[in-house]
């Protein structure tokens, strides 16, 4: 798939059990965008086009970015996640996600500690967040379906402080904050 060749050259060092389009790995693989740390099986359903994964993720200095080819927005990203679901871009990804992310390169801050238990698909994410950097420090638990034609939004956030200018999210004074 294409999602592979933007990790670019890549060095594995690790387990690997299977085919090619259907494996076992337990590996460190070194990227031109970052090191990804896997416990994963991974399976190419060629019928449907997709990949399909589960197992645990750990990320350092990935270019989430570059990946999502959304470079606008993020940058490097470092978590430790254990994952189930299946597509590796952002139409068909349908992901259960669990675990922490340490450290989001977004908008050029970096965002540290950040606590996940969620679905997550093209348009929506559903399940709970916690942030607890000092740009970010909320709470989140609930639903946003982010459909063009009928966005919805069902959640309960704790906002203790967030600044809005720093972050980039509106174009305010940077000493703005949300409490």
């Amino acid at each position: 798939p294409d999602e592979i060749a933007k990790l670019g050259r890549i060095r594995i060092k690790g387990r690997f059990t299977g085919f090619y389009n259907d494996f076992v790995t337990k590996t460190d693989l070194y990227s031109e965008i970052g090191r990804l740390k896997t416990d994963i099986r991974f399976a190419n359903n060629i019928l449907e086009d997709i990949v399909y994964y589960k197992g645990d993720f750990d990320a350092r200095n990935f270019n989430l970015g570059k990946f999502l080819d959304m470079e606008n927005d993020f940058g490097d990203i470092n978590f430790a996640l254990n994952i189930a679901g299946k597509g590796l871009n952002i139409e068909t990804l349908e992901t259960q996600v669990k675990g922490r992310i340490d450290s989001l390169n977004f908008r050029d801050n970096v965002i540290n500690t950040i606590f996940v238990n969620a679905m997550v698909q093209e348009n929506l994410f559903e399940g709970s967040l916690q942030l607890q950097d000092n740009l970010i420090n909320t709470d989140f638990i609930g639903i946003i379906q982010l459909d063009s034609s009928n966005p919805s939004f069902d959640f309960v956030a704790n906002f203790k402080d967030v600044k809005l200018g720093q972050l980039h999210l509106l174009d305010i004074d940077s000493t703005a904050s949300l409490s």
